[in-house]
């Protein structure tokens, strides 16, 4: 609620709008080894688009890469 702050924000973004929108975020759920996943999928998704390897070796790679995360974190 400082004026001095929302002065500035409204230089580069909708105040109002912003607040609406921040009462209608939600947090993404996802699973605890997420970050990790993404870590091996990401390069596997460029790989992908480079026609290095095709999307289905990309996808089954992906695949077994979350079910071992998985297993390690449920055991």
């Amino acid at each position: 609620e400082d004026p001095e702050v929302i002065e500035a924000f409204s230089q580069w973004i909708d105040v109002d709008l912003w607040r609406e929108q921040l009462g209608l975020a939600r947090a993404r759920r996802q699973a605890i080894w997420y970050g990790i996943f993404a870590e091996s999928f990401n390069p596997l998704l460029g790989q992908a688009l480079n026609g290095e390897i095709t999307a289905e070796e990309a996808l089954q790679a992906a695949g077994d890469e979350w079910n071992s995360l998985k297993e390690q974190v449920q055991g």
